[in-house]
């Protein structure tokens, strides 16, 4: 009697979850779609408010579907510094886990995991000191409050992500957010109507294209391993959805950083992973990635022939890569620096004024240094030599700290590490030519490094430290 009890309990139980996450995403997207019905957008809070109630980690989830948005949501308008989104979710978060949880021996337990982001907060400081004594101080201090708000929501997402499970599911909402916010921006480009909010065009926006890369390689690693049907559908259609956003954002620096990327991870993933699998492991693995390239090159094709714009912004792509002349037209042209921009040579001139007397500090995050195109120019006319070094060490510390970790264990998390870091490369690549700072998807991939290079279970690994990649997840 009890064991037919346990049967029935256990075959309803994993339904039971997929209709409450299918509630989840519905609330949530609400809240993004239907931001200019009012109706419509409380529903959404409202649902949203009773399915995080069953369980804190509906709310992180709705965190990582948010960090694919950036835009207000209204709550608190009267702050100096703007609340959106995914700040409410990571609110709701804090205090539900405060309520069902030891929030206090949590945070103990794993606070040391984010130590190194106590680099960026001085660097923080360093900058907001010298902006606050410079001719926008109010600016610095927005632009500084938004960034430690992020910091901060990523040091509590640290200490809470507490398993591969955790990880997988965090990872698909993520991916969820990201396509819906790629077929929106599809829709209004092709056919200028307005049916959600907000308004955003696909074409041509580095936003979107860094949002789809990162997260391209943050999902391979659940169709490598997920054996659960219901994951892999999702993971698959996002998959689709997301390198048809990449192609179609017409980013350069996108487009680059997913070739280079993607020889890292086949190199990482071979020398963790791959080769440590028995032969029908290896076939189905190759199988399934023999898939997605295929996919790929052929949506590319289409996609070039098929679009104006990805076609002229692919050849001319193709002429900075094979054609030296035309570099040399750029250099030379001192008016619109070529294919360049000319607010990309601008900047080393904003540059020049600002280092010679503040060299060592640098100016603040005031609006000639936050309008720069490089993330590294920016911090370097933000906080000077300090700033710049204290996020050298963060990104080699993050990186050494990740990749360290990847076969240590022994488990099968193994495979999001090498994802995780290659998200984060991702970041490094688009940072030369863009400031990408405060945008919440590259602060989850952050907190999800921190989390995996220490927060699973280490007491069986197998010998030689050769992951243990039977443990997959249902």
């Amino acid at each position: 009697m009890i064991n037919t009890l346990n049967r029935h309990l256990n075959r309803h139980i994993p339904v039971a979850f997929l209709v409450q996450r299918i509630i989840l995403l519905t609330a949530i997207s609400l809240t993004i779609l239907c931001f200019e019905i009012p109706i419509a957008r409380k529903l959404g809070w409202l649902l949203f408010s009773l399915i995080v109630g069953i369980n804190p980690y509906y709310a992180l989830y709705a965190a990582f579907f948010y960090a694919a948005f950036f835009f207000p949501s209204e709550f608190f308008p009267g702050l100096f510094f703007t609340i959106k989104h995914f700040h409410i979710a990571i609110i709701f978060c804090l205090v539900l886990f405060a309520v069902n949880r030891d929030i206090v021996g949590m945070v103990k337990a794993n606070y040391k995991k984010g130590t190194i982001l106590y680099l960026l907060i001085t660097m923080l400081l360093i900058s907001g000191f010298a902006g606050l004594a410079g001719p926008e101080p109010m600016r610095v201090l927005k632009t500084n409050a938004n960034i430690l708000s992020v910091l901060c929501a990523c040091l509590f997402l640290i200490m809470v992500i507490n398993s591969r499970k955790v990880v997988q599911n965090a990872i698909l909402f993520l991916s969820f957010g990201t396509a819906i916010r790629i077929l929106h921006g599809a829709i209004f480009s092709f056919t200028h109507a307005v049916v959600f909010y907000p308004k955003e065009n696909l074409l041509h926006n580095n936003h979107i294209g860094f949002l789809a890369v990162s997260n391209f390689f943050l999902l391979l690693p659940t169709l490598s391993f997920s054996k659960n049907t219901n994951r892999q559908i999702a993971g698959w259609a996002c998959l689709c959805v997301i390198f048809c956003g990449i192609i179609l954002s017409c980013s350069r620096t996108g487009w680059v950083s997913f070739v280079i990327i993607s020889g890292l991870y086949a190199f990482l993933y071979y020398r963790f992973i791959f080769q440590w699998f028995e032969a029908n492991e290896k076939t189905s693995v190759i199988k399934k990635l023999s898939a997605i390239a295929i996919f790929c090159l052929l949506t590319c094709f289409i996609l070039v022939e098929t679009t104006q714009e990805v076609r002229s912004r692919f050849f001319g792509l193709i002429r900075i890569v094979c054609d030296p002349s035309y570099w040399a037209f750029t250099l030379n042209d001192q008016q619109n620096f070529g294919f360049l921009g000319h607010y990309r040579l601008n900047q080393f001139y904003v540059l020049a004024k600002v280092m010679p007397s503040h060299w060592l500090i640098g100016n603040g995050f005031i609006k000639n240094i936050t309008d720069i195109h490089s993330l590294y120019l920016s911090i370097l006319g933000a906080s000077g030599i300090i700033g710049a070094l204290l996020f050298l060490s963060f990104s080699i510390l993050w990186l050494k700290c990740l990749y360290r970790s990847i076969g240590k264990f022994g488990d099968a998390a193994d495979s999001f590490r090498i994802g995780t870091l290659c998200a984060f490369c991702v970041w490094l690549i688009y940072s030369v030519m863009e400031t990408f700072v405060v945008q919440f998807n590259l602060w989850v991939i952050v907190a999800l490094g921190l989390s995996l290079s220490g927060c699973f279970d280490t007491t069986s690994p197998r010998s030689q430290g050769i992951p243990n990649i039977q443990k997959s997840p249902k």
